[in-house]
């Protein structure tokens, strides 16, 4: 029998009463048949084999019926498919017979197999074609898809509905804010046409745009809503205004230009007066100035009470011609300040000059400040006997806790230190004295003085400045009718300046109101300065550590025909020979391309250290001016120097050749020593013989010594006998030179020498 249809499956709709529903293709067994119900909400159910229904005419070859055991409902769809196993169940053997029927059946298994393939494949969601860009669902609904995550995805009703509503709520939030006619109306017009108009409707209801009446209360509003509107509101700093309003809101800020204070503009005009004003108001009322101009002042200005200045842009400040003897601006009380713009003096500094003085940070200030402000042109030509006089001070600190931060200074005295607890962060410090025209070495007439200057200072942190081209030094903390201690000077460039960098110096005489001391002076770069990059100055216990101090061919162009002495650290004696003492100068690098000495120690410094992390390979050695120093101060970098010896008989007299030397080598509390003595004449020399004077041990003790004599050349010696040579007991400046003979020591040493002897010693020290 052939399979000659392709149907295999039936599709029925209930009708309430029909329970037989007929198959029309082949099925081999009854269980190869699925029966599937879908009811009115499209849910699919497969029915149960001889519970649910059963089958008639499996085995043949025209089908059969498949009976419900319930009619099946009306609207309801039945599905009858054929679904066989994928099997092949006919064996065959060799030499059997052939049976046509069995042979028949297999190929039509096989057949419909094909065929309930292909059905299946008919269910798949398809391309109608190969060349389609598509795939049709043929009106089917397409269920259990995610939500979307990528642009292409095929959305969800859910997420459809999800946008939908949120699209919708938006819409009616929108609508509801709208205002809205029942029926449909023009649109209005372009934003050209419209401007200063206000919106109106015509006999027929249509939108259109009208001026409003000239003076009417829409004429007004339209003005005000133009740029220019602000211009047209009155505003006084003087009226009261309700809470929220916009003049209660503009009452905030204080401008000098504001009603009622009215203050010139022009620079010329005097606006003392009106910024007098507005200091008071913003005071009283705990408000901010703002200076929108450049103001011309003619006496001082007093911000206090925690009252902030502030500059609009870097061009606004104050122009000062206040009097002599009188500050343009002084700053006091707790946490005044002024932030940004300029301060500035007439900026004369040649010998006609008028005396200024700049900014006053008085005793009564506390916590004050003053930051990225140009405060410049304050000078005072030649030394003032009193502040009355006008001294030429950019910036004076007398307060407590007093920050002067991102300021550019240039004035006689740039900044000048007399408070405590100070900070003096990351300002540029000049007074431009190299471009000056009166570029020379340093003098008291002189209107070009430090960058940094300070008197009486104590614990301040001046770090991260530029300070250059000062008339006399960078950085100077001085003793000079004042107690400067315990400051940090710490991570600051200092260059070019006409003196020294960074200078510490007792410049009158010392006394428990006048002496420097506990200063440190650490990681800064010091480079150029004309006679010193760092000097101190009789001061004790100081701390200079880490710092690099450099020289280099611009020093001298940049000082053509006033070249100095160009040291990189220099000790050297204070007021009235005050001495160096207690100092640290350790890990400092020294490099100058000419040799000079690295480091210099003058006569009478005193328990000073000399660290071994000094780097003095670029630059000169160490210089002392004394051997002595060796001993009165500790050098763990080692110092080297020479010295003259003689030979003391103990009666008589032996004179050296100018060909003796003697040199030392000194190294913490360790001096070695190597003599050479060429005897040139004697006059009946005997007794004991000493070599002196080693350099540092008079009046010192040892915990150690040993020497030795090296060589000897032409002294009356038996055969077997060498000479001998110790630190003299006594004396420990003088090496003693004996003899050991037949096991006796003798020191008869001076009467074995002749007018042609010679000898060398070498040995070494351990001073305490």
């Amino acid at each position: 029998m052939t399979v000659s249809t392709e149907v295999d499956h039936n599709d029925y709709t209930g009708n309430g009463v029909t329970t037989s529903f007929p198959y029309t293709f082949r099925i081999f067994q009854k269980s190869d048949l699925v029966v599937q119900v879908v009811d009115l909400d499209e849910n699919i159910t497969e029915l149960i084999l001889d519970t649910d229904y059963t089958v008639t005419g499996a085995g043949g070859y025209t089908g059969g019926n498949v009976i419900l055991s319930t009619p099946l409902t009306s609207g309801y769809q039945i599905s009858i498919s054929r679904v066989l196993p994928v099997t092949q169940e006919t064996d065959l053997r060799n030499q059997g017979k052939f049976f046509a029927e069995v042979h028949e059946d297999a190929f039509d298994k096989l057949t419909m197999l094909i065929q309930q393939a292909i059905s299946w494949l008919r269910l798949s969601l398809r391309k109608p074609s190969f060349v389609a860009n598509y795939y049709d669902a043929l009106g089917n609904y397409i269920r259990n898809l995610r939500d979307p995550s990528r642009p292409q995805d095929a959305a969800t009703k859910n997420y459809v509905d999800s946008l939908s509503e949120g699209n919708n709520s938006y819409a009616d939030n929108l609508f509801s804010r709208t205002l809205r006619v029942p029926e449909q109306i023009n649109t209005l017009p372009s934003s050209l046409d419209r401007a200063n108009k206000i919106p109106a409707f015509d006999s027929n209801g249509n939108a259109i745009v009208i001026i409003p009446q000239s003076g009417s209360a829409s004429d007004v509003l339209i003005e005000l809503a133009k740029p220019s509107g602000a211009g047209l509101v009155g505003f006084s700093h003087s009226n009261n205004y309700n809470p929220g309003m916009v003049g209660e809101k503009l009452q905030n800020v204080v401008y000098p230009t504001d009603a009622p204070f009215y203050a010139p503009t022009d620079g010329v005009t005097d606006a003392t007066n009106e910024l007098l004003l507005c200091i008071s108001h913003c005071i009283s009322k705990n408000k901010t100035l703002v200076l929108n101009h450049v103001f011309k002042i003619t006496d001082t200005l007093t911000i206090s009470d925690g009252l902030t200045v502030k500059c609009l842009t870097g061009d606004c400040g104050i122009y000062s011609e206040v009097g002599i003897g009188k500050f343009a601006v002084i700053i006091t009380g707790n946490g005044s300040g002024w932030i940004g713009g300029k301060i500035y003096g007439r900026n004369q500094p040649a010998s006609t000059t008028i005396r200024q003085d700049g900014v006053l940070f008085d005793e009564n200030a506390e916590y004050c400040f003053i930051t990225g402000t140009e405060v410049t042109g304050f000078f005072a030509k030649g030394l003032h006997t009193s502040d009355a006089d006008g001294v030429g001070y950019g910036i004076y600190d007398k307060g407590y806790g007093t920050v002067i931060s991102k300021c550019y200074a240039n004035s006689k005295f740039c900044v000048a230190l007399g408070g405590t607890e100070g900070r003096i962060l990351k300002n540029r410090i000049t007074n431009n004295y190299l471009t000056s025209g009166e570029a020379k070495p340093w003098s008291w007439a002189s209107n070009y003085w430090d960058g940094i200057v300070s008197e009486n200072a104590h614990r301040y942190v001046i770090a991260f400045n530029e300070v250059s081209a000062c008339g006399q030094s960078g950085i100077y903390f001085g003793g000079n009718s004042g107690y400067s201690t315990d400051n940090i000077i710490v991570n600051n460039t200092v260059y070019d300046c006409w003196n020294r960098g960074i200078d510490m110096g007792l410049s009158s005489e010392k006394s428990a109101t006048n002496d420097v001391l506990r200063n440190i002076i650490k990681g800064n770069n010091t480079y150029n300065n004309r006679e010193n990059n760092i000097w101190l100055a009789g001061v004790s216990n100081c701390s200079v550590v880490g710092n690099t101090s450099w020289f280099d061919t611009n020093y001298d162009v940049i000082f053509a025909g006033y070249p100095g002495s160009h040291i990189c650290i220099s000790l050297a004696p204070g007021a009235n020979g005050v001495a160096c003492v207690g100092n640290t100068i350790d890990s400092n690098t020294c490099i100058d391309p000419r040799g000079n000495a690295g480091i210099t120690v003058p006569t009478g410094a005193t328990g000073n250290v000399f660290g071994s992390g000094n780097n003095l390979s670029q630059a000169g050695a160490i210089y002392i001016a004394s051997p002595d120093l060796i001993t009165s101060n500790r050098f763990e970098l080692a110092v080297t120097g020479s010295f003259t010896p003689v030979l003391l008989p103990a009666s008589g007299s032996i004179t050296l050749s100018s060909s003796s030397t003697g040199v030392f080598r000194a190294t913490g509390n360790r001096i070695d020593f190597s003599v050479t003595v060429n005897v040139s004449s004697i006059s009946s020399p005997s007794g004991n013989l000493n070599i002196a004077y080693l350099p540092g041990m008079s009046g010192k003790t040892s915990s150690i010594s040993m020497f030795s004599v090296d060589f000897w050349n032409d002294i009356i010696l038996s055969t077997g006998v060498v000479p001998l040579a110790s630190l003299n007991s006594g004396n420990q400046d003088q090496v003693t030179i004996y003899r050991s003979d037949g096991g006796r020591v003798l020191y008869d040493f001076s009467s074995l020498i002749k007018s042609t002897s010679s000898l060398s010693i070498k040995g070494f020290v351990d001073f305490n």
